[in-house]
């Protein structure tokens, strides 16, 4: 029977990760950045110092490692969307493996390993305004189905903070195997997102006093090898990208650590991450704690601390994002999923009939869940396709990865395209990372292309330019004369 719930889990993770997984273009922000980082790693070779035009990026100044992953997926499958989301989609499906694997080996209930990644996959696919708040998307922006860092964040975490519970109540025989891997865990969380894989640390701390366990950990010489070896790893990263990479150090403070806690950039309430699905969770897990038995009501607990002091960190930081709340999604979503299985044995426990009914509808219910949590994904990629193809910032994109990427010849073309943000970033005052990443792919089939913005002279032996909107034509039209070649819809190549 577990083997059942289990190709369901891997059936219903597979659906919802890797349908049309390349469907999308490339988002401006932030998986445009992080796709050039990549792009240039596959080009260059995998380094330390991740770039951006060629130059040190000090803008986005997370650690290399998801950068290697998708580096590495571009040398493999070319410069597509497919390639650069695939890490971000396979660690989504890690995880989901991994919270399916806890609850049916520790707990020995695969029903609520599928049901954790059941409702896991389904934050964000129902409701709307105040109950989508945080539930938002898990699967559909800036998580498990983007190029970005989020997912493979949540795996980390996830996983180093599982590992811990298993220390700290495993037996002594086999408790180094599992502080070996929590600290393989805290260690990639921290390459990954730096201080933000760090945040649940304080919380296992408070969690080992509460089981007067922290005296036992601190006689224990193998906890100080891998306190030891974490400090060393996350003080060294610093110093040696210092070394080689001068200024990165008050870049990185200022991006990751301070900027990110004490600087305002999106303008929301102290409350802005409590909402329906953290609220259900916390209501599962007070039930435990107050009626449970057992392991269940024990990691329904620990979860919850875990959740909890991670809630409350990143609500005090001033600058909050709902994708900042994504390494809380696979901890919530364990918590409701016990608790649904506890509520699933008491009813079974009513009586005989009771207990055939449940174990009659069961499986169509769940099969029913399923198709309705696979479903509304696909409806809200098709909504979300729809609506970054209507937006004029993706028209260029679109036409770049579409029609222009068929033709057959190489083609020597000037792309006309405004930065995103007026000003650009530090660094950089023309940003057009989407565009530059269908650019390079262009390039690599053998087209001569060059990105400028309408103000700009045309490149020397230039004679053919891409051009989308009306906006962006008009502002052409006052320098040049266009002369349509090819339309297809808002944008064309024309003559010049």
């Amino acid at each position: 029977m577990p083997w059942v719930w289990f190709i369901g889990t891997i059936v219903l993770a597979s659906s919802v990760l890797f349908y049309r997984l390349g469907a999308l273009p490339i988002e401006v922000w932030d998986e445009g950045r992080i796709v050039i980082n990549a792009l240039e790693m596959a080009h260059s070779g995998l380094s330390l110092i991740t770039t951006y035009g060629g130059i040190p990026d000090h803008w986005n100044t997370k650690p290399p490692l998801f950068i290697w992953l998708m580096s590495l997926s571009i040398r493999v499958l070319g410069p597509n969307e497919w390639a650069v989301r695939l890490p971000s989609a396979l660690s989504a499906l890690a995880t989901a493996v991994m919270v399916f694997a806890f609850c049916n080996y520790r707990l020995k209930r695969p029903f609520a390993g599928f049901t954790a990644v059941l409702v896991l996959f389904a934050a964000g696919t129902f409701g709307k305004g105040y109950i989508r708040c945080l539930g938002n998307d898990y699967i559909q922006f800036h998580a498990a189905r983007d190029a970005v860092y989020d997912a493979t964040l949540a795996l980390w975490t996830t996983g180093y903070l599982l590992a811990a519970y298993l220390y700290m109540h495993a037996a002594p025989s086999n408790q180094r195997r599992w502080l070996v891997l929590c600290t393989i865990g805290i260690a990639l969380a921290f390459l990954t997102k730096t201080i933000q894989g760090l945040i649940f640390l304080p919380a296992l701390l408070i969690y080992a006093i509460s089981q007067r366990r922290l005296m036992q950990i601190l006689r224990s010489p193998a906890a100080h090898a891998s306190v030891a070896a974490l400090l060393v790893l996350c003080a060294g990263y610093y110093v040696v990208r210092e070394s080689v990479d001068p200024g990165y150090f008050a870049a990185a403070m200022g991006w990751d650590v301070l900027g990110r806690f004490f600087v305002d950039t999106s303008n929301t309430g102290p409350l802005f991450y409590v909402s329906f699905f953290p609220c259900v969770a916390l209501l599962f897990a007070s039930f435990q704690f107050w009626q449970g038995r057992g392991e269940s009501r024990q990691i329904s607990v620990f979860l919850a601390l875990a959740s909890l002091f991670y809630l409350v960190i990143i609500s005090l930081s001033v600058n909050k994002q709902s994708w900042y709340a994504i390494p809380l999604f696979p901890l919530i979503a364990m918590i409701i999923a016990i608790g649904l299985d506890d509520l699933l044995e008491w009813v079974k426990a009513r009586g005989r009939w009771c207990k055939t009914i449940a174990d009659t509808i069961l499986v169509p219910v769940c099969l029913l869940a399923g198709l309705g949590v696979v479903a509304s994904n696909f409806q809200l990629l098709s909504d979300r396709e729809a609506g970054m193809i209507r937006d004029e910032r993706h028209l260029t994109n679109v036409f770049l990865r579409g029609p222009v990427m068929q033709l057959k010849s190489p083609q020597k073309l000037v792309v006309f395209q405004q930065s995103y943000v007026p000003g650009g970033v530090p660094g950089d005052f023309y940003y057009v990372a989407p565009t530059l990443f269908y650019v390079t792919a262009l390039r690599a089939a053998g087209h001569q292309i060059e990105i400028r913005p309408p103000s700009a002279a045309i490149p020397k032996g230039f004679n053919t330019a891409v051009v989308c909107g009306a906006s962006m034509r008009n502002a052409v039209a006052e320098k040049i004369t266009l002369q349509p070649i090819a339309i297809d819809g808002e944008c064309g190549i024309f003559q010049i």
